[in-house]
């Protein structure tokens, strides 16, 4: 439980995690279900084949590292602590990342939480590679 859940939080969140399921393994009457189904559909089919230094962006627990082939670096950037966040990042500021780093960027149902969308966008841009089949963006939002 952390500390800005209270009691009765906890036990219903479990509860209903119980039950329904959690990201990203739902069960079909989980609220997020249907929408959820045809986004990890996707993933599972492309992420298998995807590698080299991935950042996660808005990474959260990072649900979706073990859908990865072969990855030689997996950093969870988020604007929320956690204990799988890597990297803090300020909302509206740069992110503390160096450029032309990253091979592949993942972000998932984050765009619509984004404030200042082309600071994102060209956040995502200055921290991947450039040329040699590298610098793919996955952004998949429902």
């Amino acid at each position: 439980m952390d500390r800005s859940e209270s009691a009765l939080g906890y036990i219903y969140r479990r509860i209903y995690d119980g039950i329904c399921g959690h990201h990203p393994n739902l069960r079909p009457w989980h609220f997020q279900w249907l929408g959820a189904f045809y986004l990890y559909r996707q993933l599972r089919r492309i992420l298998p084949e995807m590698g080299g230094k991935v950042l996660d962006v808005g990474c959260g627990g990072k649900p979706y590292r073990s859908w990865f082939g072969q990855v030689s670096d997996y950093i969870g950037l988020d604007v929320s602590p956690g204990p799988a966040v890597d990297v803090l990042a300020a909302p509206d500021e740069p992110w503390p990342l160096p450029d032309e780093h990253f091979d592949l960027v993942l972000s998932t149902q984050v765009l619509q939480h984004v404030a200042n969308l082309h600071l994102f966008l060209a956040e995502m841009e200055r921290v991947l590679k450039r040329g040699g089949g590298s610098g793919d963006v996955v952004s998949i939002s429902i």
